[in-house]
């Protein structure tokens, strides 16, 4: 892995972009960030999310996604990458999907919570893009 794919910061912006989604996390408290670019980057075979985020106070790993509607891939793309990078199974994490627009009903969602929280012991959120989000909520 090459020391480009991790980088640190302590913005109080830091923005995750890819072709039509987005997705802005808020650190108004200029937490310290390990970014991990994964997607071709941390890993470069397999199915993998976009990107990695720890806090490294807290040890928190955030799993962000960016897609366009397809939220089926997307979520597995999300439990392959945990399954393969996170340093603490048992520690709760944050998983996101931000997509263009979600053709799958609010059930179909909760199903998917259900699931990752149980196998990979991760919060999940699907929200559009453009979307925003402070850091503290990810972390709690």
């Amino acid at each position: 892995m090459s020391t480009n794919c991790i980088k640190f910061t302590n913005k109080k912006i830091v923005p995750f972009k890819e072709q039509k989604s987005s997705f802005i996390l808020n650190n108004q408290k200029s937490r310290d960030l390990e970014i991990h670019h994964v997607d071709g980057c941390v890993i470069t075979n397999g199915i993998r999310c976009d990107w990695m985020v720890i806090d490294t106070e807290s040890g928190k790993e955030i799993y962000i996604e960016l897609k366009g509607t397809d939220l089926n891939h997307a979520f597995e793309q999300l439990k392959e990458t945990i399954r393969k990078l996170t340093k603490d199974q048992k520690k709760i994490k944050s998983a996101l999907i931000i997509c263009t627009r979600s053709p799958m009903s609010s059930s179909e969602i909760q199903i998917m919570q259900k699931s990752i929280f149980q196998t990979h012991k991760a919060k999940l959120y699907v929200k559009t893009s453009e979307y925003r989000e402070n850091i503290e909520k990810l972390i709690a």
